[in-house]
């Protein structure tokens, strides 16, 4: 399954609440994830600054894993 979302950042908010949207979007809180993508914050916030997601968007690629109860 493919989805697409389009995150408003710079004037409407900062590279790094951009950042801590995306993350927040693809990732579980407290989650070894969260963890690997907030660890890259600077350079990603830096990327987002400069506009360089306006050209070649970020893409994320993972699985969804969910347990069965």
């Amino acid at each position: 399954m493919k989805v697409k979302r389009e995150i408003a950042s710079v004037p409407m908010r900062s590279a790094g609440e951009t950042w801590a949207a995306i993350v927040a979007l693809i990732s579980g809180a407290d989650t070894p994830d969260a963890a690997t993508l907030k660890a890259a914050a600077s350079i990603m916030e830096s990327l987002i600054a400069d506009e360089h997601p306006a050209t070649v968007p970020i893409v994320v690629k993972g699985t969804h894993a969910h347990s069965c109860a």
